[in-house]
Order: structure tokens, then sequence, then C-alpha cells
């Protein structure tokens, strides 16, 4: 009787086990993976976006232990950010109008379709008049950037590139969409679109382009 009474609460605390107990024991019987590190966001093939040379100012290039290092002048980021924000506020890619051309150009499209994308274009072609932005929401300004390590700057590269959307906001019709608080209860608009939402990272020099003695841009 009493090996009886035994054999039972041994499987009654063989099942009643502890989780950090079976947690333990699975660890151990099983294979650990391998670690492997991917971008979140991946390009495959060669980069189909059209790049334009801005200036061959404000940036040059020397050697540090037999690599080539690009230097950046806090002027050439402020440049950049502005001709980026005013490129983004009026032009649209070629890829995308092409693709409202060819919905112009489809058999099969309807009319309501061939409405939409002329609407779209015309709306295209006035903005890039540089006088009145493609939507009146201008939105917040927003950078985001990665720089290699043969990449050089003065370390101060959020106030350069807020320099440049100042610049684009307070010269040109977009409207201001920032408002800071000046209390529990009351804020202003700021009348210049900052703070800006800048956010940069580290990388390995894997760029869609040498690191050329010039600055690039593309419409976003």
């Amino acid at each position: 009787m009493r090996s009886a009474v035994s054999a039972l609460r041994s499987a009654r605390a063989h099942v009643a086990a502890p989780p950090a107990r079976a947690a333990a024991t699975w660890r151990a019987l099983s294979t650990a993976p391998t670690f492997h590190y991917e971008h979140l966001f991946q390009a495959e093939g060669e980069d189909p976006t059209p790049y334009r040379k801005i200036t061959g100012d404000f940036v040059s290039t020397f050697e540090v232990e037999g690599q080539k290092v690009l230097k950046v002048e806090p002027e050439g980021l402020t440049l950049l950010a502005k001709t980026a924000m005013r490129d983004i506020a009026h032009l649209l890619r070629p890829a995308h109008l092409q693709q409202l051309q060819t919905i112009l150009d489809d058999p099969e499209a309807t009319d309501n379709d061939k409405f939409v994308a002329l609407e779209l274009l015309k709306n295209a072609n006035v903005a890039a008049g540089f006088v009145l932005p493609s939507c009146q929401d201008t939105g917040t300004a927003i950078v985001v950037g990665k720089r290699g390590q043969h990449v050089w700057t003065d370390g101060e590269d959020e106030a350069a590139l807020s320099q440049g959307v100042f610049d684009t906001y307070t010269e040109t019709n977009l409207r201001y969409s920032q408002v800071a608080p000046l209390d529990m209860y009351s804020e202003v608009n700021t009348k210049t679109n900052l703070p800006a939402q800048v956010q940069l990272c580290a990388a390995a020099n894997r760029l869609p382009f040498p690191p050329l003695a010039a600055l690039r841009c593309a419409v976003s």
C-alpha cells in the first residue's frame, strides 16, 4: 500500500513540475539558432532612383590609414536638406509620373481611372512650378539618414539639417505645421515648421553610390 502511495505522489510531482524546470530541460535538449542579422528594409538589385548633383562645394576627400574619407561641411548638409524639402513638396519621381501616364494609355482603364490620373498629372504640373505644393498639408519635416564611417562631419548633423528645413519653410510658400507648448494649456505655431524629426544612423559604407565629392539629391 505504501509503495502505491509513494508511486502516486511521485507521478503527481512529475506532472506538477515547475515551468522553469521544464523550460530549462527544453533549452538543454534543443539546438540554439545561429545569429544572423538582416536589414529591416532591403533593396534588391540596382537602385533605380535617379539622382542629380546639387553642388561640388562643401565636400572634400582625404585618406586615413589608406582609406578614402569623404568630409562634408555643415553647409552641405543644410543645402541638401533645403533642396530635398523643396523637391518633396513640389515634385514626383519620373517613375511615378510614368505610371500615371500608363493609366491614360491603358485601353482597359475606366473613364474614372483616366479622370483621376489626369487630375493628378495636372496637380503635378502646377506643383512643379515651385509656387504651390502638391499637397497643402506639408506636415512634419522628417529626415532619415545613414552615415558610414568613411563620411566625416562636424558632429552637429541635426542642427545643419534643421537649418535646411528652416530655410525652405521660411523662404517658400509651404505651410507651417508645428506648434510648441507655452504652458500646460496653450501652444503657438513655431512659424518655421521646426522642430523637425531627424533620425541618423551609423552604417557601414554600403551606399547606393561611391562617396564622391559631390552632394546628390533624389525626390523621396
